[in-house]
């Protein structure tokens, strides 16, 4: 198990004086292993404040930083390759396909961003983005009100549990996230899952069932056709053809009587495309089809309130 302490965007003095009490409460000596800060630290002692927290330091450079850092860094942390970036070099700022290429570029699991002091975390294809807001809850243009806020990895193989630590009205919340590193080997290279509130569970393998075995049939032999015997076909005269074509009508002793539709029988379709007004019925249209229901589904990590 290694702790990584993420926080950044401190921005001290120039848009706050310290940490939250509460937060320097927390971060206790001797508990984390590793400190990463995408940037804008912006003075000395800051840098020095964190180091008495964890002597294994890493920070990039911010656009209010004077402090000598490359603006990306990869750290390694058992099997995560962390990348760290300000994200001021990101158009638009905090847009998740704009740091899905950074991360492409870096080739990393976790990629880690500052700049718009709002935390931020995204499940990306099989990476995660992460961005731990504002450690003192500095300005930004990025949203009205800045909520301070820190997370902490517990990283354990592949496997990272970030614990998200806020200040809401004076008093620190913490919520839990968890991501899996999906295993890129073999032929299965994402496991299946099922996501749940509390965690992600596997899904059980699918059990592989024996086909059957089929004994060829061998072929039959072809029937012998039937013979038959087939009358003679009768000679008919043309005038005998013309009748059966063209009958004679019947005589009849009366008057030719005249088909009535009794009323209520249905007529046929009007000819030429031509509808008789008095003849259409009124009737209601078919009802409209109401949309199929879909339930949300919601990709990235898991969300848990301690």
């Amino acid at each position: 198990m290694v702790l990584a302490l993420c926080i950044g965007d401190l921005h001290i003095p120039h848009r706050a004086s310290d940490l939250p009490p509460r937060f320097k409460e927390l971060l206790q000596p001797g508990k984390i292993h590793h400190v990463l800060c995408p940037g804008n630290l912006c003075s000395r002692e800051v840098l020095d404040y964190l180091k008495t927290v964890c002597s294994s330091i890493h920070f990039t450079k911010g656009d209010f930083d004077d402090l000598d850092a490359p603006e990306d860094k990869v750290v390694t942390i058992e099997n995560f390759k962390i990348g760290l970036c300000h994200g001021h070099q990101v158009v638009p700022g905090g847009d998740v396909e704009a740091l899905g290429i950074l991360l492409r570029r870096m080739d990393v699991d976790i990629l880690i961003t500052g700049h718009t002091h709002k935390f931020q975390v995204e499940q990306f294809e099989d990476h995660l983005l992460m961005n731990p807001g504002s450690g003192t809850g500095a300005y930004s243009m990025f949203c009205e009100s800045v909520v301070p806020s820190f997370a902490l990895m517990d990283i354990n193989g592949s496997k990272v549990d970030v614990y998200i630590y806020e200040m809401i009205n004076g008093e620190s919340k913490i919520r839990k996230m968890e991501f899996i590193k999906p295993s890129r080997g073999g032929s299965n290279p994402m496991p299946s899952a099922t996501q749940a509130n509390g965690g992600t569970h596997l899904a059980p393998p699918l059990e592989s069932k024996p086909t059957p075995s089929v004994k060829p049939t061998p072929p039959s032999a072809p029937p012998e056709p039937e013979v038959t015997n087939t009358p003679a076909p009768e000679t008919v005269s043309p005038a005998e053809k013309a009748e059966e074509k063209n009958p004679l009508p019947e005589a009849s002793s009366g008057p030719p009587k005249i088909q009535t539709l009794a009323s209520g029988t249905p007529m046929g379709p009007p000819v030429n495309g031509t509808e008789n007004d008095a003849e259409k019925e009124d009737s209601d249209p078919p009802p409209i089809p109401k949309p199929d229901e879909f339930a949300e589904v919601t990709f990235g990590a898991i969300e848990d309130e301690i």
